[in-house]
């Protein structure tokens, strides 16, 4: 599955008490069982290294253990691995019904495979493109994201804050850059896990001993919203 329901409220009712790298974890346990539609390896170690969080396995362990049910296979979630079924179940009924249709006219039998998956990629992917269309004419909340920039990373570590008057353009489309990023992105819940995440790197406080000329220089909003910040995020390189 490239494309899964999430329910900001229910999920957040549901983990306030997870620490922003539990929080993290979570997240990318449940992207990779979305993604692959089968359960997780009974073995932590390799979890941490399929979700890219080797250092990290204890959180990892956690959110198992809160989150997930170990089976014969694997972990898995029991909502998702639901509705990953009736996706399954939904997908199969397509291929089922466009071969019927398609198979009665036996001079096309040929192309009945290229057929079904077609039959099958127009009837499941109405209803994601009607979504992603919906997302993409979504007023982008930039104050909001300034905000949880501000109250998730400049707040705990010290570092310079974003005022409304800063705001600039030049900064929404840097923000509009990263909100069609990822199917996660678009949400008001990455932007407060991708800060909170950063901030809790020690070389991201304001008083974090720099040399070399950077002495003064102090992370700030501009530095947070490029590529290059978030993939050493997520490799925690920062």
């Amino acid at each position: 599955m490239n494309y899964y329901n999430f329910n900001i409220g229910d999920y957040a009712g549901h983990t306030l008490h997870l620490e922003p790298l539990e929080d993290l974890a979570f997240r990318r346990l449940l992207d990779y069982l979305y993604l692959h539609e089968k359960p997780l390896p009974k073995d932590i170690d390799e979890i941490a290294r399929l979700i890219r969080m080797r250092t990290h396995s204890d959180c990892i362990a956690y959110v198992l253990e809160q989150f997930f049910t170990l089976e014969n296979d694997g972990y898995i979630n029991k909502r998702a691995m639901s509705e990953i079924i009736t996706y399954q179940e939904k997908c199969s009924k397509a291929s089922k019904s466009a071969k019927a249709r398609w198979g009665k006219n036996k001079n096309k039998n040929k192309a009945l495979d290229s057929d079904a998956k077609a039959m099958r990629t127009h009837s499941e992917g109405n209803a994601i493109q009607e979504t992603i269309n919906n997302k993409q004419k979504t007023n982008i909340p930039y104050s909001a994201i300034a905000e949880l920039y501000n109250s998730k990373f400049a707040e705990p570590t010290g570092c310079p804050k974003v005022r409304p008057n800063e705001l600039n353009e030049k900064r929404k489309k840097k923000i509009k850059k990263f909100w069609t990023l990822t199917d996660q992105s678009n949400t008001l819940e990455w932007w407060q896990s991708y800060f909170n995440a950063c901030s809790q790197f020690p070389n991201m406080q304001a008083d974090a001993e720099r040399s070399k000329g950077w002495e003064n220089w102090k992370p700030n909003f501009d530095f947070l919203l490029t590529v290059d910040t978030l993939e050493k995020a997520r490799e925690n390189r920062l």
